[in-house]
């Protein structure tokens, strides 16, 4: 048996009997009692900003339109709900619909599990295969059919504060990625943190070490090694993306960013202690409600990998095969995902419509059409390697990543350990 093949089978033996406890509170349910009243579970990540209060106005503008259904959103920590949907996968403890981002390490996941539910007859019925664009698309029919609907489909970049690159003699966002280091380097000399991170969510830092490997390895060679169609061992551009991440941690990272969270990281560039973020269109949100000022001091550039690639990530809900309710599921689905709503929230969820013909909405902080210009012009996309890797392997990407990054593991290494995990897995 194989190790990912061992992990779902021991996941699912070993917390079926917790999860069926679980159903009756938490799961998919029917009708209320015999008040003909449907109880729809819906979980989701902590949804914070304009998002939390767009998610629960959303929910009250359905349930106004719809008073038979009732939506019960169970909102959980990013690993929380990876646990909680692992436990309670493929037993009646599933809530009717669950969010995850697409790609084969984590919604995919469950649609290979037979977890989620084919929605092609909704995708007929509501005529979603109009609604939405190419690329948000491109994440619910990879696996054949429509497992899921899309929720985001967004871009990440670096933000950047303007005031501090002036400060530090820079006077335009680079255009190469040998620019990117020599302009981190004037913000160090000037006194200036070059970039922020908070280390223990592993995804964050990850975001670098994905841009590195596109930029070092190119597209082609980089979406081998992300399928694991390549060998990471022999790659020396594999070596030379884990050297180059070590350089960064070491010499323009912020202090402590092994300890922070994400939330912390960024609190940093919220103050303007910090010249660069790397981040999602949805940070445009962050920096809204955090009342970040002056505005115009505000800039957003591509990663420069020099492939053409926008970096990105892709969302879904999906309905649970094991929902009660799965014409109300879609029902609900339809109408947070219509043009209207959309249009009403605009901005809240993501910068980047994933509705067709939805407007873009400038949120304040100036950066919602930047985002979508970067998304809109970009030749194609790279996915966050979370996404795009087995969970078994998302998680020693990490530990070698996290290794070379504080020092623990040398760069030289780093691509024999993930080649030795891939091939033993």
């Amino acid at each position: 048996m194989t190790r990912r093949k061992g992990f779902v089978a021991a996941s699912l033996a070993m917390t079926a009997a917790a999860a069926l406890a679980l159903a009756g509170c938490s799961g998919s349910s029917g009708a209320s009692g015999g008040s003909g009243k449907i109880n729809l579970n819906y979980w989701i990540t902590t949804q914070q900003g304009p998002a939390g209060t767009a998610l629960k106005s959303m929910v009250a503008d359905f349930e106004k339109a719809n008073p038979n259904i009732h939506v019960v959103v169970t909102q959980k920590s990013t690993d929380s709900l990876k646990t909680a949907l692992r436990q309670a996968a493929g037993t009646p403890a599933m809530p009717d619909v669950f969010f995850q981002w697409s790609g084969l390490g984590l919604g995919g996941t469950y649609v290979k599990q037979g977890v989620d539910l084919d929605l092609t007859k909704y995708y007929k019925q509501y005529g979603w295969d109009q609604r939405f664009s190419k690329s948000a698309l491109s994440s619910v029919t990879q696996y054949g059919g429509y497992h899921g609907v899309p929720y985001t489909a967004n871009v990440e970049a670096i933000v950047y504060n303007k005031a501090l690159f002036a400060k530090a003699g820079i006077t335009a966002a680079p255009a190469t990625y040998d620019e990117l280091v020599a302009d981190a380097q004037k913000l160090a000399d000037a006194g200036i943190t070059p970039i922020e991170f908070g280390g223990n969510v592993n995804w964050y830092v990850m975001r670098l070490l994905d841009n590195l490997l596109e930029t070092n390895c190119g597209a082609e060679l980089n979406d081998k090694l992300t399928a694991l169609k390549a060998d990471w061992s022999k790659e020396t551009c594999v070596a030379t993306s884990f050297e180059d991440l070590k350089t960064w941690a070491s010499k323009y990272f912020n202090k402590d960013w092994v300890s922070l969270s994400d939330a912390q990281g960024q609190q940093l560039f919220y103050q303007g202690k910090v010249a660069m973020a790397l981040e999602g269109d949805w940070f445009a949100g962050f920096l809204d409600q955090a009342r970040f000022t002056p505005t115009t001091d505000l800039g957003v550039f591509a990663f420069p990998t020099e492939t053409g690639r926008i970096y990105g990530l892709q969302q879904a809900n999906y309905i649970s095969k094991t929902s009660k309710n799965p014409d109300a599921a879609a029902k609900f689905l339809d109408f947070w995902m219509s043009k209207d709503e959309q249009t009403k929230y605009a901005g809240s969820w993501s910068q980047v419509p994933a509705v067709q013909g939805v407007p873009v909405k400038d949120n304040g902080v100036g950066l919602s059409q930047p985002f979508n210009d970067l998304a809109n012009k970009a030749a194609g996309q790279f996915q966050n390697n979370d996404q795009t890797f087995p969970l078994d392997v998302t998680t020693e990407y990490w530990r070698i990543m996290n290794g070379v990054a504080t020092g623990s593991i040398a760069p030289a290494e780093a691509g024999k350990q993930m080649q030795s995990f891939i091939k033993n897995r």
